[in-house]
């Protein structure tokens, strides 16, 4: 979880933990799991979708940190950041965003 700027908290999970836990236990180098970033108002608890990735972009995404309309999510497994530009697409996967 991380802070915005304007108090609003920033929560990465994956889309289908029962799958990336088979893989795991598998001791498959890339377990291929969507995941989902979303914002969390701490004051009403209202969640909204920020940005939506299938399957095969990122393995175990487990945080996420957001600067201006840059988009930085890290994973628990591996050395790889995936940088998302918020401005061009929001909600689904972007194939202009990379891995740093």
């Amino acid at each position: 979880m991380s802070v915005r700027a304007d108090g609003m908290l920033i929560v990465t999970g994956m889309n289908k933990l029962q799958s990336w836990k088979a893989c795991f236990l598998a001791k498959r180098s890339f377990c291929e799991t969507g995941f989902t970033v979303m914002t969390l108002d701490p004051v009403n608890l209202a969640v909204r979708p920020l940005y939506h990735a299938p399957p095969g972009i990122l393995s175990a995404a487990s945080v996420a940190i957001q600067v201006e309309n840059t988009l930085y999510v890290g994973s628990a497994m591996g050395d790889r950041v995936l940088e998302i530009d918020l401005s061009e697409e929001t909600n689904t996967h972007s194939t202009k965003e990379g891995l740093r």
